[in-house]
């Protein structure tokens, strides 16, 4: 990568004129924990070669507005730079979004949970990031800022739109995440399958958050990770526990559904076909779970 220039704003509309400014690609990063990797990967495929590689490093890692966590509007509104080791010692976090706090808890290891930020753990759009499933669960939705026009906000369920790939649209930056607090608490759960027991990328990944009267579900959202090219919502399972009571059994009913919004892949963690048994698994156990700890 043949940098031009290193810039670190001292607030957002500077790095959004960084942004909308003619001249030089930029890099826009804050913890910086997949910079690395990605320039070994844009140097084996070319692309450092050619034209289109970024010049310019834009550094919001320090932007006061987009750190913190606080409650606003019936939201939870965490800035896209707070840091995953924040989100996961956060009392707000762990009390109103539980799903999230254990999720951010899960990401590497607590050197990379000091820098890796909730930001850009989504903007990579990597299948098998671990807050995106607990996010989905949880509702969440995105800020986004660009330079033209006002801040905009969109569900996660639709800010990935391909592998890899965002709805962020040229000179946009995503600002916070915001999650509804409207009838929470609810009962929820994450689970990650990897390879090791810590510092792992997952095999598959997976939360839920479920509304129960009784034993009865009145309402489910499930997210799921490392099993399709983008995090999705597993819809049918969801919708096939509305109004029923939990049992073991109506649990593994309703998991067998996850197929139909999955397309594992094969590669160095896992074949795709031990991927789909353990999604069916890990869905299963998640809703049966929930329930016992919600008290039915």
């Amino acid at each position: 990568m043949k940098l031009e220039s290193y810039v670190r704003p001292a607030g957002l509309e500077e790095a959004l004129a960084v942004l909308a400014a003619p001249g030089p690609k930029a890099l826009v990063f804050a913890g910086g924990t997949d910079l690395v990797p990605m320039m070994r990967k844009m140097r084996m495929n070319g692309t450092l070669l050619n034209g289109d590689s970024p010049r310019v490093i834009l550094d919001l890692s320090k932007l006061d507005e987009l750190c913190g966590i606080r409650k606003a509007g019936g939201m939870l509104e965490i800035g896209a730079a707070t840091t995953m080791g924040v989100i996961a010692a956060d009392p707000s976090v762990k009390k109103l979004v539980p799903v999230l706090a254990a999720a951010a808890a899960s990401v590497g290891s607590p050197l990379v949970r000091n820098r890796a930020t909730l930001g850009g753990n989504l903007v990579t759009a990597s299948p098998s990031a671990d807050t995106a499933p607990a996010l989905l669960a949880a509702g969440a939705v995105v800020r986004l800022a660009g330079a033209e026009g006002g801040p905009r906000e969109l569900p996660l369920s639709e800010f990935f739109v391909a592998y890899r790939k965002t709805a962020l649209q040229p000179g946009e930056i995503v600002t916070h995440v915001l999650v509804p607090l409207a009838g929470r608490p609810v009962a929820g759960r994450f689970e990650k399958v990897g390879l090791r027991n810590a510092d792992a990328i997952s095999v598959v990944c997976a939360a839920c958050e479920i509304e129960l009267e009784g034993s009865t579900c009145r309402a489910a959202r499930i997210g799921l990770g490392a099993v399709a090219a983008v995090p999705v919502r597993a819809l049918a399972v969801e919708a096939a526990l509305l109004g029923r009571e939990i049992t073991a059994d109506v649990a593994a009913e309703c998991a067998r559904l996850v197929h139909e919004h999955i397309s594992p892949i094969d590669d160095v963690r896992a074949s795709a076909q031990y991927r789909g048994w353990v999604a069916e698994a890990v869905v299963a156990r998640m809703i049966t779970d929930t329930a016992r700890e919600a008290g039915a």
